[in-house]
């Protein structure tokens, strides 16, 4: 995918702020003009200090009046680093934190023709003096609003210090200070001990993989460090937009450096004061909660599933209640990189905050155990409305590196393959073969799932498409003591087999690749609707997606895995 354009970042930082338009314009001589030459892009950024005061220069060789710190953007530069190359050169002074607060339009004219200059105009906060870079530049720090200032300066000063004054004071310094201190011990992590724990990061970034609901169209790492994990989830999904985020731009730059022409959008905010207004598919927040102090938590978890239709929550058990592993790379991490999260919680109690502060979506619970000790997870989504209008077809075993092929050439996206351990029931007071009703409980990677599926109506058989509400349990026990309480009831066990699943994702499709053992391949293809005219559409949809791999409707099959492997007659 080609690089976006500065243009194209700029419109995107409107979206996803929600950032007002400044339009100014002036007529201009013709040597004026001339020196305009063509359109160009710049940043300008209104920096203060913890006194609230912001910092103008003025350029003591021109009548132009007070101006903001601002510059242009070089051609293919990311937008915050030009902003801090810009911050640096001007003024000495590095930034973090930085904040969009407008989008600026200068429109230059001269006769019939106009030249737009367009840029992004930030705000934040600096600890640092600033040093005078040239002599016949003046700085001031004021509180007041200059009655000359160039350009449009003055409203994005005036905008800047509304937002200053509603703003949280607090700024975690300590986060910004340990990242530039230990920056080379991030460098050699990143490139030589990092190896050693890749295992750990795999797991983990297959678990994300596993979660993920659907085909993402938007994502927001919330806290990503140096962590490739945003470009792998964009070539995965070839989502449109991701946002890669750290309070760190230092440790930011171990990223933009490397993937300077990627797609991938980088900002540098505080976690615990995001300007988003947007609302993502997917936000990812890991490793980070335990660097957010404790009366902050609930706030942040509420704020993060309000923006998001998911929200996936990875973070390290307490180090000091775990493996010994996990203590040795705990010392590791606060003495070679001087990590300063302490915030750790146990599994109980990082449950009981993510189910206080998030209400009506539904929340999956798990652990991932690692080289480096347990991460708990949590999978925060809306609840799956609708049904599921589906289409299952038998194949054979030659057929399947053709269908894959043919997938790709479609560009669909390949999810995940797992296994799978399935255990079905009938009811006492009612035989599920017979209502084509399912009682299943199934295994995978380690989690317990009970679901139900209801009757099968007459419509449904006629058409050979099924679409049923699906209610699934997570259970946290073993499948033996699972299949023992129902037996207990009465329930008896008709089917019991493991299956092999490669998950494909194609537009609003999932296209599943079975074996099932003892009964060969299957082709699923599986989709989500809300109405009765999206049901009939869906259903005709299925059938010519199905005749794209050459298999026609003879290879329909309208029974269950369940009743398939019931007729193969393999005992349970």
């Amino acid at each position: 995918m080609k690089k976006f354009t500065n243009s194209e970042i700029i419109e995107i930082y409107k979206d996803i702020y929600n950032l007002p338009e400044l339009n100014y314009e002036e007529e201009v001589s013709f040597d004026f003009f001339r020196l305009c030459k063509s359109s160009y892009n710049f940043v300008i950024i209104s920096i203060y200090n913890e006194r609230r005061e912001f910092i103008l220069l003025r350029d003591l060789n021109k009548n132009i009046g007070w101006e903001l710190v601002g510059g242009y953007l070089k051609n293919g530069e990311n937008i915050i680093d030009a902003a801090n190359r810009i911050a640096l050169k001007e003024t000495g002074i590095t930034v973090d934190g930085l904040r969009p607060v407008a989008i600026i339009n200068n429109h230059f004219k001269f006769n019939n023709h106009i030249i737009l200059h367009r840029g992004v105009a930030f705000i934040v906060l600096s600890r640092e003096k600033v040093t005078p870079q040239v002599d016949n530049i003046k700085f001031i720090y004021t509180n007041d609003v200059p009655e000359k200032m160039l350009y449009q300066n003055k409203k994005i000063l005036e905008l800047s210090k509304k937002i200053v004054v509603n703003s949280d004071p607090r700024f975690p310094y300590y986060e910004i200070d340990s990242a530039r201190k230990y920056f080379l011990s991030y460098i050699i992590n990143k490139y030589i001990v990092k190896f050693i724990g890749r295992i750990s990061s795999y797991r983990i970034r297959k678990k994300i993989y596993e979660l993920t609901n659907g085909k993402p169209e938007s994502i927001l790492d919330v806290c990503s460090g140096d962590d490739t994990l945003i470009f792998s989830l964009k070539k995965k999904f070839q989502s449109k937009l991701c946002v890669a985020n750290d309070i760190s731009l230092k440790i930011l730059s171990l990223l933009t450096n490397k993937h300077c022409n990627s797609n991938v959008i980088f900002t540098n905010h505080n976690i615990l004061d995001f300007p988003f207004k947007k609302k993502f598919d997917l936000v990812i927040f890991k490793n980070s909660l335990h660097h957010i102090p404790e009366e902050e938590q609930s706030r942040l978890i509420s704020w993060l599933s309000e923006t998001s239709k998911q929200l996936i929550i990875i973070d390290i058990e307490d180090p000091n209640h775990s493996t010994f592993l996990s203590k040795i790379w705990h010392l590791y991490y606060i003495n070679f990189l001087g990590d300063q999260g302490n915030n750790f919680v146990k599994f109980d109690e990082f449950k009981k905050l993510i189910e206080k502060n998030i209400k009506i979506k539904k929340i999956d619970f798990g652990v991932i155990n690692t080289i480096k000790g347990r991460y708990y997870y949590s999978s925060v989504h809306e609840e799956k409305k609708g049904e599921e209008v589906e289409i299952k077809l038998r194949i054979n075993d030659d057929e399947v590196e053709n269908i894959i092929k043919i997938l790709y050439d479609y560009g669909a996206v390949f999810k995940e393959e797992i296994c799978e351990h399935d255990i079905y029931f009938t009811a006492p007071h009612r035989d599920f073969i017979a209502t084509k009703e399912c009682l299943r409980i199934r295994e995978r990677n380690g989690q317990l799932e009970l679901t139900y599926k209801g009757p099968s109506t007459d419509e449904m058989l006629t058409k050979e498409q099924y679409w049923k509400s699906e209610i699934d349990i997570l259970i946290n026990t073993s499948i033996d003591k699972m299949e023992y309480l129902l037996e207990l009831l009465d329930f008896k066990k008709v089917a019991d087999f493991r299956k092999i699943r490669k998950k494909f994702l194609f537009d609003k499709k999932t296209i599943t690749l079975d074996k099932i053992e003892n009964l060969g391949y299957f082709l699923e293809i599986e989709e989500i609707v809300n109405s009765t005219w999206e049901r009939e559409s869906a259903i005709e949809e299925n059938i010519a997606f199905a005749k794209k791999f050459g298999l026609t409707e003879n290879r329909i099959v309208n029974e269950p895995y369940r009743d398939l492997f019931i007729k193969s007659g393999i005992e349970a």
